[in-house]
């Protein structure tokens, strides 16, 4: 039984819905993860891949942003920031992307989830992953 056990929320791939069809033929995968556990436990999983990744972050205040997010320098291709909908606890991505500065990364700020998903759909063989916050996951399941 341990070998069929599903994780939601934890590397999971998005495939059917609105918002895979916004990505095309890239795959789309969501991780809650928040923490710079989860950033390196995600960053190996991704160098295994071996495609090129983009990422979408959104992140609460009182999370470690700059360590969650160097854990990605020199693996992803991209980095796009978004708010995290109906959330007064989370970062702006405006801010986020203050916090980051000196971290030579690839980063964009875009509006919503959708338009974020929307904007990697020109990638080709590509892998999309959500990830900084389990509330994040939440607002990409119910828009899905």
């Amino acid at each position: 039984g341990i070998t069929k056990i599903e994780l939601r929320g934890r590397l999971q791939e998005i495939k059917s819905g609105k918002l895979k069809e916004l990505i095309g033929q890239n795959r789309l995968i969501i991780d809650g993860g928040h923490n710079v556990g989860a950033s390196k436990a995600i960053s190996k999983w991704i160098v295994k891949q071996n495609k090129n990744v983009h990422l979408i972050i959104g992140m609460m205040k009182d999370k470690p942003h700059k360590e969650f997010v160097y854990s990605f320098k020199n693996i992803v291709k991209s980095i796009t920031l978004i708010d995290i909908p109906n959330q007064k606890g989370a970062i702006s991505k405006e801010e986020l992307k203050n916090k980051l500065k000196g971290i030579d990364l690839n980063i964009t700020l875009a509006n919503s989830i959708e338009e974020s998903i929307s904007s990697l759909a020109k990638y080709q063989n590509s892998i999309c992953v959500c990830i900084g916050s389990l509330y994040l996951i939440g607002e990409v399941l119910n828009l899905n």
